[in-house]
């Protein structure tokens, strides 16, 4: 999942190492003027790395975002398939593919492609690449799990010979951002020539990119530098993005210089990395939401008091510092108080309306009088599927099945590998109770918490796995994501906010830091957040040579 901070400020940096302080000092490898051996500059260009490894907690299962949507991936693939453009926490847009993107109405966005790019096999991009990329990507019916992020665009047409023009079926504020993650372009003849197999070893995704996929295994995925790319040559001639699914693990390769950057998925674990000795770790928010589920459309979650017994079972201050340490916020709502900053104009505002809503809190005793108002009073069983490698599942369904059982409600934990878990996400195989986590692609609810409501999100690729249809949220949701005014957008997603706050289809957990950390001799010259992360945009503030 994506993620950009709610907020018009830059992301609260966090550097720590010996490397923190000359990070701010060293050029980043860019195609900017007065980069680093620019003569202009006065400096000498930075040696090229032979290697770097960057450790990820899940190893895509297919190089094809459609099949495979979540930010591991994306990481992956964004450096061989390119986007038209690319967001950077701070909510900025910068050209990738497009030299240059208009919105002519709020119906339409038009892209003008460079004319200078060219894919890795030789052949140029043509405005017909981009049109088949927007095709493989919107196509719910074939299993395209990006679909479920651009459900607004209504048609896409080549209108020049480097020009696509993307017409939506109705306005979408939040729609470029969401075309940035979810389209990225490859060779169309080569995908179409791959057929089933594109994304697999079989069938490597061919693209503009500054590498070129060598080898995709189960643990990992090998890059070289494409020495036809259209931009500045890459630093790093060989890059690998290999998995970790234990962060212990992880560090001993860090340490031994097995690798050089890793995605910290248990961010609990931050102080063991900052004493890694010659290690940089980066510590910033993210729009990252954790909840609990519930399945309101079947017994016994379909009663409300039965759902209020289970909030007030989640004590979600001591399991956020159980899960994260410092590394986490607990949610007041639907998704993090910085998704809203835009709409309601201010922090200020969004404190003071967060502040008001109700909260359930962690009261066994008030969980059993619900029970009793229930239409379960003596209690029932489920059966809760879970990733196993997440850290955010795990320490909560462990603490709500023992504070449970007293009230005779069994909670069967049964453990997923992220892979099966993310797949009956996106099929709609919804659990009587779960876990879920979504990222946001932009400071906006339409990239995350529009997603999780209306009838029309309870399907496959969708994320509406409550199940929560009120008919009165209905309207709402539409004004929330369709409407251009930016007060009415707010209004509307208050009266969401409290409804869900009300009914309790979804028990709001906590929004996670992203730590990222960079190894003896490297650091970043601005921020590596999640969206520099899965943007590829690290790559470009990579500083230093190593240890």
């Amino acid at each position: 999942m994506t993620s950009l901070l709610a907020t018009l400020r830059l992301p609260n940096l966090r550097p720590h190492g010996p490397l923190a302080a000359a990070a701010a000092c060293l050029l980043a490898l860019t195609a900017c003027s007065g980069a680093a051996g620019d003569p202009a500059s006065g400096q000498q260009a930075p040696k090229p790395i032979g290697s770097f490894t960057y450790g990820i907690p899940t190893p895509p299962s297919s190089l094809d975002l459609t099949k495979n949507m979540n930010g591991w991936t994306s990481a992956v693939a964004v450096m061989v398939t390119q986007p038209l453009e690319r967001f950077d926490s701070a909510g900025k847009a910068t050209p990738v593919l497009a030299g240059k993107v208009t919105t002519p109405n709020d119906t339409s966005v038009v892209y003008d492609l460079r004319g200078d790019v060219k894919f890795s096999d030789g052949k140029p991009l043509t405005a017909g690449d981009v049109v088949a990329a927007f095709k493989h990507a919107i196509d719910g019916a074939g299993g395209a799990q990006t679909a479920s992020i651009l459900t607004s665009i209504k048609d896409v047409q080549a209108t020049g010979d480097a020009q696509v023009t993307v017409t939506l079926a109705h306005p979408d504020p939040a729609i470029r951002g969401s075309i940035a993650f979810g389209v990225l372009v490859s060779e169309a003849d080569a995908m179409k020539g791959a057929g089933a197999d594109y994304g697999t070893a079989a069938g490597l995704p061919v693209g503009t990119g500054p590498y070129v996929y060598s080898s995709f295994k189960a643990d990992k995925v090998e890059l070289t530098s494409n020495p036809a790319y259209w931009g500045s040559a890459p630093r790093i001639k060989k890059l690998t993005f290999a998995g970790f699914t234990a962060d212990t693990t992880a560090q001993l390769a860090l340490r031994s210089g097995g690798v050089q950057a890793n995605y910290v998925n248990a961010p609990k674990s931050t102080q063991q990395w900052k004493s890694i000795k010659g290690a940089t770790v980066f510590s910033t928010p993210s729009l990252l939401s954790t909840y609990l589920t519930f399945d309101t459309s079947k017994a016994p979650f379909n009663d409300v008091h039965a759902r209020r017994a289970v909030a007030h079972l989640i004590d979600r201050q001591s399991l956020a510092r159980v899960t994260y340490g410092d590394e986490a916020q607990v949610m007041r709502g639907m998704a993090p108080d910085a998704e809203f900053v835009p709409l309601a104009g201010s922090a200020d505002a969004v404190t003071s309306f967060m502040s008001g809503l109700p909260q359930v809190s962690y009261d066994p005793v008030a969980a059993a009088k619900e029970l009793a108002l229930s239409a379960t009073p003596a209690g029932f069983s489920i059966d809760v599927p879970y990733p196993s490698s997440e850290p955010f599942a795990e320490p909560v369904l462990l603490s709500l099945q023992q504070a449970a059982k007293p009230l005779g409600i069994t909670v069967n934990l049964k453990p997923q590998t992220f892979i099966q878990w993310a797949t009956d996400i996106y099929m709609f195989k919804p659990a009587p109770l779960g876990v879920f986590q979504i990222g946001d692609l932009q400071p906006d609810p339409n990239g995350g918490m529009a997603l999780m409501v209306t009838k029309a999100n309870a399907a496959p690729t969708k994320f509406n796995m409550a199940s929560w249809t009120p008919q009165e949220v209905e309207p709402l949701a539409l004004t929330m994501t369709q409407s251009g005014d930016r007060a009415a957008r707010w209004a509307a997603a208050s009266s969401i906010l409290t409804s869900a706050a009300e009914q309790l289809p979804y028990v709001p957990l906590f929004a996670p830091n992203t730590v990222l950390v960079y190894g003896d001799g490297y650091s970043s010259s601005t921020a590596p957040d999640f969206m520099a992360f899965i943007t590829g945009a690290w790559l470009d503030t990579l500083t230093g040579n190593g240890a």
